[in-house]
């Protein structure tokens, strides 16, 4: 029998690389992804059992855009949040979004890796609503651009260049929506098929 495959989404350093070990050492094969974006390039190129996730990495939720994209790409994959602070709010979204369980942090090792286990065996919950890449990422879009913009604003040399909020932000769009077609080819990124497409930047 081959080994498990395990997406594992976390933008804390000590977090990944411990949590890493202990999965490889409990018999499962891991890859890693630091945020939303690298996430998804994954989720987009090869299959996986399962997805553990953080909730905020450091956006409110951002695990939650992660899941919703598994469960279009990989619906047969099971779906785990980790959360250090399982407000009912965010349980809530997070049922909404599909994902199978929520693990409050820090969660011992040992219970961890069974838990995981034990929802690969089980399977994940079926007959929920499935939203595609694009979706996720138009959603996304203006909120993320607003805080971009807000972080540009705290930087004293960028905003010492004299230009509108609209002039900085005027590209954005277009980086998502190019982002967006991607994400959403049938070829995975890097292999040079889409290369037809425009490249996100130009200088």
């Amino acid at each position: 029998m081959s080994a498990n495959r395990v997406l594992l989404v976390d933008d804390d350093d000590v977090i990944r690389t411990t949590l890493t070990g202990v999965l490889e050492q409990s018999g499962f094969v891991v890859t890693c992804a630091t945020n939303v974006v690298e996430a998804l390039k994954r989720i987009t190129a090869e299959p996986y059992d399962a997805l553990l996730s953080d909730l905020h990495m450091p956006g409110a939720g951002d695990g939650l855009t992660v899941v919703s994209a598994m469960r279009h790409a990989n619906p047969s994959a099971v779906t785990l949040l980790l959360s250090a602070f399982p407000h009912m709010e965010a349980a809530t979204q997070a049922i909404l979004s599909q994902a199978d369980e929520i693990l409050v942090k820090p969660m011992d090792v040992t219970s961890l890796v069974h838990v995981v286990k034990q929802r690969i065996a089980i399977g994940p919950v079926r007959n929920r609503e499935i939203v595609s890449v694009g979706e996720i990422l138009d959603r996304s879009a203006e909120p993320a651009i607003a805080e971009w913009y807000e972080r540009v604003e705290k930087n004293g040399l960028l905003m010492s260049v004299s230009m509108t909020c609209e002039l900085r932000c005027a590209h954005l769009p277009q980086v998502f929506q190019e982002l967006m077609l991607r994400l959403s080819s049938s070829e995975p990124i890097g292999s040079g098929a889409c290369y037809h497409l425009q490249p996100l930047y130009t200088v």
